[in-house]
């Protein structure tokens, strides 16, 4: 965290973590809800699998806040010697706003051609033009997804 994300070590409550960093790599933009933190989430992955050699276990995300735009990911790694490691991984983001963010993709190119396809083809998705106010990357790939890809009714989606 240090020096990839130039994070500064604080005081973390023992009650709570063991450590905990304080940094700017978190960016978000817009009136959709659109961040960074599926982009900064596999670059821990990555370095937690592929350089540490652990295994990830679960990652879990969600928002708080007065108006639910405050996010946090849980990721939660092993050290497990019998399982094979640094397998190549992605997340995937679907976001009912009307988009799907791809990350991971520096790890995995070789899903690239395959998702991007898919995504395209069977959902019918659309590659994302950024506008040109959007100039710091936010996630490996970004497509539209069609208006009727979400069903949305109240609470009740899918």
């Amino acid at each position: 965290f240090k020096s990839t994300w130039k994070a500064k070590r604080v005081k973390a409550d023992p009650d709570y973590c063991d450590l905990k960093f304080k940094c700017s790599a978190f960016k978000n933009r817009g009136q959709e809800g659109e961040n960074n933190m599926g982009l900064r989430t596999m670059e821990i992955v990555d370095f937690m699998v592929q350089k540490c050699v652990w295994t990830m276990i679960t990652c879990n995300g969600g928002n708080y806040g007065r108006h639910g735009d405050i996010r946090e990911q849980q990721m939660v790694f092993r050290d497990d010697e019998h399982v094979q490691h640094g397998e190549d991984h992605i997340m995937v983001e679907l976001r009912d706003i009307g988009y799907i963010e791809v990350n991971g993709l520096s790890s995995s190119g070789d899903i690239e051609p395959h998702i991007d396809r898919y995504l395209k083809e069977s959902w019918g998705c659309k590659e994302y033009q950024a506008a040109f106010w959007e100039r710091d990357k936010y996630c490996d790939r970004k497509y539209v997804t069609p208006p009727d890809l979400y069903y949305k009714d109240g609470l009740t989606n899918n």
